[in-house]
């Protein structure tokens, strides 16, 4: 497990944080964009890098004035934003590579830690753990995104749920159904 994540030093791409902006209706992108300038964040750029920290409180600030739902769009638009392994095609893959996804999007320190509890493609089932600082909903948006891009079964829509039981903030347990 992470012994302690320091989001001071972690970076973010700015290719997921653009993720933020998408994730928003144009009727609010003057709101959003105002939120990321008063934490420090102007006019992300793919190929630049952010302050991951700051990008968090951006994330809180959010979740407060708009709520959860907000969360899981930014979270679904990640997956189209940020750098993807190379050689994911298949939701599988998409699953296996996770971890190393978030990697790939972030640097100067490991701000993430992914267990596949349970992989049952044949059932439709995945169960992982994700340890990260990211809101739960923002990691349920990512998941239901690759989901959807990398689905397993075309004819059924996918649900990913968090399992509230089981899941103490960093650590996230969820459940991938289709």
């Amino acid at each position: 497990m992470i012994a302690e994540i320091d989001t001071k030093t972690v970076e973010i791409s700015g290719n997921a944080l653009s993720a933020y902006i998408t994730g928003f209706p144009d009727y609010l992108s003057d709101i959003a964009e105002t939120i990321l300038q008063n934490n420090n964040l102007q006019h992300p750029e793919q190929g630049k890098w952010y302050n991951f920290h700051d990008y968090l409180a951006a994330l809180d600030d959010i979740g407060k004035k708009f709520g959860s739902s907000s969360l899981y769009e930014i979270g679904k638009q990640a997956v189209n934003s940020s750098i993807i392994p190379e050689g994911v095609v298949t939701f599988v893959d998409a699953i296996n590579n996770l971890q190393k996804a978030f990697e790939i999007n972030h640097r100067n320190g490991q701000i993430c830690e992914i267990k596949i509890l349970k992989m049952k493609v044949s059932k439709g089932k995945v169960i992982l753990e994700i340890i990260n600082p990211y809101p739960f909903e923002v990691n349920r948006g990512i998941l239901t995104g690759l989901s959807r891009n990398y689905t397993p079964n075309e004819s059924v829509m996918p649900d990913v749920e968090i399992d509230e039981n089981k899941s103490n903030f960093p650590v996230g347990i969820y459940t991938i159904t289709w």
